[in-house]
């Protein structure tokens, strides 16, 4: 799991969720196993995580960078 503080949470699609925390990592997990299925890593903190759609998530971190990641079929 992450080694900080979760700042944020979204809800992605009906069997994942994502996780922002202080430890720079973005988390995607798995609802139905409890386990992490992906991790997206950023240069500071991650502040902010939103599900877009289209398998897609927007991420914000302390230093000001905002990212888009494409996930694929993972969110379907």
């Amino acid at each position: 799991g992450h080694r900080g503080a979760v700042c944020d949470i979204a809800m992605v699609g009906d069997r994942h969720l994502a996780s922002a925390a202080e430890d720079d990592d973005v988390r995607l997990w798995d609802l139905d196993s409890g386990q992490s299925v992906a991790c997206y890593r950023h240069a500071d903190f991650v502040r902010g995580v939103a599900w877009l759609g289209d398998n897609t998530l927007a991420t914000a971190s302390y230093d000001g960078e905002i990212r888009w990641l494409r996930l694929g079929r993972l969110a379907a």
